[in-house]
């Protein structure tokens, strides 16, 4: 959730705000960390390495989701679906 509140953010920048102000948050940066802290504090997987996904499944994930349609405010490029891979890794 914290990555693609980002992500997002540049397409709607309101509706990101308003869920960071949910959680106490000025900024999508601070939104960010505390989402973070809550699913750590409710002990819900907060990385790929945690639910036992290898960096080698990658190409095969960004391979499943470019046959996906745009479901959110913004289309994700290859480049963004490894970024987002990467960054949520550990």
């Amino acid at each position: 959730i914290p990555w693609f509140l980002e992500f997002y953010s540049a397409e709607n920048p309101e509706k990101c705000l308003a869920l960071c102000r949910l959680f106490g948050a000025k900024d999508i940066r601070e939104g960010r960390e505390k989402i973070s802290e809550f699913l750590r504090s409710v002990n819900a997987p907060t990385n790929l390495d945690i639910i036992g996904c290898p960096r080698s499944d990658f190409p095969k994930i960004i391979e499943m989701c470019k046959g996906q349609k745009k479901a959110g405010p913004r289309k994700h490029s290859q480049e963004d679906i490894l970024r987002m891979l990467n960054e949520i890794y550990n």
